[in-house]
């Protein structure tokens, strides 16, 4: 962290994914029970936002995307497929690791942008928003749906474009 506190920046945003295969604990030992990853990595995220935060004057979770049940290009190329038949739903398994960590950045004091309203509503996500693919796999964003929310992002931070 030597070199991050001589930067003394105004913000940082961090994002993480959760360890979905495993950690090793403090013996060593691999560890590949979600819950149990979730109970070792809690004071870590808590540990790590804590040592981020007190660097900077502000900083920031973004909130993981959800982890889908199934996969948007798949369900799309299916002959006949329809936007309905390819509404997915989160995995609740990598919600609530995902969750973990929000729970450490409340804890920290640590702000969380969490644009899961992008992706999922009512529990369904769908694979297209407007004409574009959200996600390209069951953990991923696509490439062309991250433009689209760098307006709302901003926002979220409190930060506006150059323009």
């Amino acid at each position: 962290f030597k070199q991050y506190r001589r930067l003394a920046p105004d913000l940082t945003v961090v994002s993480t994914a959760p360890p979905i295969q495993g950690v090793f604990d403090e013996d060593g030992d691999w560890v590949g029970e979600s819950r149990k990853i979730d109970e070792l990595m809690h004071p870590a995220y808590t540990d790590f936002l804590r040592r981020v935060d007190k660097h900077t004057k502000r900083t920031v979770l973004i909130r993981d995307i959800q982890g889908f049940d199934a996969n948007a290009g798949t369900c799309l190329s299916r002959p006949g497929a329809t936007l309905g038949d390819c509404l997915m739903g989160a995995v609740e398994s990598r919600e609530r690791s995902i969750d973990v960590q929000v729970r450490a950045a409340e804890e920290v004091g640590v702000d969380v942008a969490d644009m899961s309203s992008y992706f999922c509503w009512d529990g369904s996500c769908p694979a297209v928003v407007g004409d574009t693919i959200t996600h390209y796999d069951g953990t991923h964003m696509s490439r062309q749906y991250a433009p689209q929310l760098a307006e709302p992002l901003a926002r979220e931070l409190g930060i506006r474009g150059r323009g």
